[in-house]
C-alpha cells in the first residue's frame, strides 16, 4: 500500500502559484541574493498509519512525501548555463561606477553587480534561482516493533537536501495506530 501525504506546505505552493505572492524563497531583482557558505537541509515530516500487529512486530512500509531535491537542470546553482559570464553593463566589468557632482566625483561600488563585474546571470528556468525543486520521493522504510501512537522515529539523511554543500536534512516519522 502506498502512502500519501498532502502538507501545510503544498497547499501553501499552491497558494502562491495562485496568487504570484511569494514569501522568504523570493529573489529580488537581478537574481542578487546574499548567497554565502552552505545551508543545511530542513527535517521533513510523515504522518504514517499502522495497523496494532505492525506497531507491535515492526514492519517494512513504502511511503511517498514530498521534499527539496537539487534542480536537474542548473545541478543546484540557481542560475542558468552560460558559456562565460557577460561584464556588467553598468560598470563595464570594472565593478565600481563613478557619478559626477558640481565639484568633485563620487567613486562607489557597483549596485547592479554588487562590484563583482559581471552580470547576473539568468535565474534557472525550472527552479526559478532557488536550486532545489519540490518532487514527489518514494522510498521504503523500516519500522522499529513496539511502537506506540504518536511515537516518532527518524530516517537519517531523507529530508531535504541543503543548498550549496548543506547537508541533506532528516525524515521524521510519526507513527499513528488505526
Amino acid at each position: 500500500m502506498l502512502d500519501v501525504q498532502y502538507s501545510l506546505n503544498d497547499y501553501n505552493e499552491a497558494y502562491c502559484n495562485a496568487t504570484g505572492v511569494r514569501r522568504d524563497e523570493e529573489v529580488s531583482a537581478h537574481n542578487i541574493t546574499e548567497r554565502k557558505g552552505p545551508v543545511h537541509g530542513k527535517d521533513a515530516t510523515f504522518m504514517l498509519k499502522l495497523s496494532f500487529d505492525e506497531s507491535i512486530h515492526g514492519c517494512t512500509k513504502i511511503i511517498c512525501y514530498k521534499k527539496y531535491s537539487r534542480c536537474a537542470l542548473c545541478d543546484g546553482s540557481g542560475s542558468a548555463m552560460l558559456q562565460k559570464p557577460r561584464p556588467c553593463p553598468q560598470c563595464c566589468g570594472r565593478g565600481r561606477v563613478v557619478l559626477p557632482s558640481a565639484t568633485y566625483y563620487i567613486d562607489k561600488l557597483c549596485t547592479f553587480c554588487l562590484g563583482l563585474g559581471s552580470a547576473p546571470l539568468p535565474s534557472c528556468g525550472v527552479c526559478h534561482g532557488a536550486g532545489l525543486c519540490l518532487d514527489w520521493v518514494q522510498r521504503p522504510v523500516n519500522v522499529p516493533a513496539g511502537l506506540t501512537s504518536m511515537s516518532q522515529f527518524t530516517v537519517s539523511h531523507a529530508g531535504h537536501e541543503g543548498c550549496r554543500g548543506g547537508k541533506t536534512g532528516h525524515l521524521l516519522v510519526t507513527v499513528l495506530i488505526a
